[in-house]
């Protein structure tokens, strides 16, 4: 399969961080802009689940580097990356590793809350899937704890620590059953990974990797 890493900035405005905020308008960086060639000493990371031929799984076109069954680019035409009102900056990173050669860092911009997902403009069908796979990686007190939401016609909120995260400052790989987003229409998601965080000093990090849905 193809591995593709896309990586998109964007800023935007958002009301309050509890509710589903207007993106505005995505500005497209291309995912070179980003990319340390040389990658980590070695080669790839094998993840804590590698894919195995045949099996279904589905790549959101960012934070994973596998192998796939099913991939959903991020084209910045119908579907986009958004930092929420410029809460953060986001940067490939190969100093800490989950899978593949870099991992994702999120930089605390120093704001009340930070925030950010993946919107498709179109609404997809993803009530085959059932678990939402995701690695964090974090020791700094703005990423004690953070929401992992999906959005639909309205959106279904997690915690990440209800899954094994903890901000230790070690690697945690969350599995994530989508009927724990009970309240939300999964024929009709726009919004398949959506973080959502506190208040934080500026240059806080937080680190992700090996994010895939599967069918189990």
């Amino acid at each position: 399969m193809q591995r593709t890493k896309a990586l998109l900035v964007v800023f935007a405005a958002i009301g309050a961080a509890g509710c589903r905020p207007d993106p505005g308008v995505p500005t497209y960086r291309n995912a070179d802009d980003f990319l340390n060639p040389d990658g980590p000493d070695g080669g790839p990371v094998e993840g804590p689940d590698p894919y195995e031929a045949g099996e279904a799984r589905l790549a959101l076109g960012i934070f994973y580097e596998g192998d796939f069954s099913e991939q959903v680019i991020i084209d910045d035409e119908t579907t986009h990356f958004y930092i929420y009102d410029g809460t953060f900056s986001l940067n490939t990173d190969n100093s800490f590793v989950q899978e593949g050669r870099e991992s994702d860092r999120i930089t605390h911009a120093g704001t009340g809350y930070w925030g950010g997902g993946i919107t498709w403009d179109e609404s997809r069908d993803l009530s085959l899937w059932t678990t939402l796979y995701g690695s964090f990686r974090s020791e700094d007190p703005a990423f004690a704890d953070f929401e992992i939401r999906i959005a639909a016609d309205n959106e279904g909120t997690v915690q990440a620590s209800a899954y094994g995260y903890a901000n230790d400052g070690e690697w945690h790989h969350l599995a994530i059953p989508l009927t724990d987003y009970s309240d939300i229409d999964l024929t009709q998601v726009t919004g398949p990974l959506v973080l959502i965080g506190s208040a934080g000093d500026n240059g806080e990090r937080l680190y992700i990797d090996n994010v895939y849905y599967t069918q189990d």
